[in-house]
């Protein structure tokens, strides 16, 4: 439990979500990978992504290409607390960050892991993240420290990068690498360009076209941060301790400023169907009214 006292800043409060659902739907720059450190398809979110992205032999390719290429002195195994991005395929979000949190109540390692993602976040022009728990599935993570390192930690990089202004032009290195290896792959024309993506806009939190360029800070970089949950257990946790690191943050927003758009066209549905047989109803009322003054 945290011993400090955040102070309310309604920037931060605007950047960050708590989204109990499904990450696989979001239309969002990047969705984290809870991973392994070999970056295979496992169990639990890490499954659910793969299945999801259309291409597992796709994505299980290019995640053995990093690992020989860019691992090869780790015995082509991810360090802990070191994110690798990949191409999302037929994920509706950009790309995909796959990052490896440690196996055991190692709050530091965990707390670098998110301190990374939000750096490679900014670095490639992610505006919007969506962070499952890691490390408290199979690794074994406490789950309620899980919570409280991550909105801890995601608060503190805030903290540090609303105070950054960047030098110079970001080098966007991990995506163009990403787009490299898919362009010169077999699936190039059988997988989504990342380009041709639509991803939600966020009414929280778009501060930076207030600005002239060399004033924006690093923070102004980053739209939404959002923190998703599947387990009952894990939602009840950032809903307990949310308000402790961004004091004044508004539950309610939630859920319609997440939805994909497939979700909202459902939704859309359902409520024109709702409509329509309440429509129905008050017609067949009326008639058998009709019915029995007759």
């Amino acid at each position: 439990m945290s011993t400090r006292n955040y102070e309310t800043v309604e920037l931060f409060n605007r950047k960050v979500f708590h989204y109990h659902g499904d990450i696989t739907k979001l239309r969002v720059g990047c969705i984290v990978n809870a991973a392994n450190d070999a970056l295979l398809s496992g169990g639990g979110v890490c499954g659910a992504i793969f299945d999801a992205s259309g291409a597992t032999r796709a994505l299980k390719a290019e995640c053995e290409h990093i690992l020989e290429t860019e691992c090869a002195d780790t015995d082509e195994r991810v360090p802990t607390g070191q994110c690798v991005l990949t191409n999302s395929y037929d994920l509706p979000c950009k790309f995909l960050l796959h990052a490896v949190g440690p196996a055991e109540d190692d709050e530091d390692s965990l707390s670098e892991c998110y301190s990374r993602i939000m750096g490679i976040c900014f670095q490639n022009e992610l505006r919007s993240v969506a962070i499952p728990c890691i490390s408290t599935g199979v690794f074994g993570f406490d789950n309620e420290k899980g919570c409280e390192c991550a909105l801890r930690s995601v608060r503190e990089w805030f903290e540090k990068a609303s105070k950054l202004v960047p030098a110079h032009r970001k080098s966007k290195k991990h995506v163009k690498r990403a787009q490299q290896w898919l362009n010169n792959s077999k699936w190039k024309d059988k997988c989504k360009n990342p380009d041709t993506k639509k991803i939600a806009t966020f009414d929280y939190g778009i501060t930076r076209n207030d600005k002239q360029e060399s004033e924006r800070s690093f923070l102004d970089e980053i739209d939404q941060v959002i923190f998703v949950t599947f387990l009952e257990k894990d939602k009840l946790y950032y809903q307990q301790h949310i308000n402790t690191y961004f004091p004044g943050y508004k539950e309610f927003r939630e859920l319609q400023v997440v939805l994909s758009q497939k979700e909202k066209q459902k939704n859309a549905g359902d409520e024109k169907d709702k409509k329509n047989e309440s429509k129905n109803n008050n017609a067949n009322t009326n008639h058998n009214e009709k019915k029995v003054q007759q």
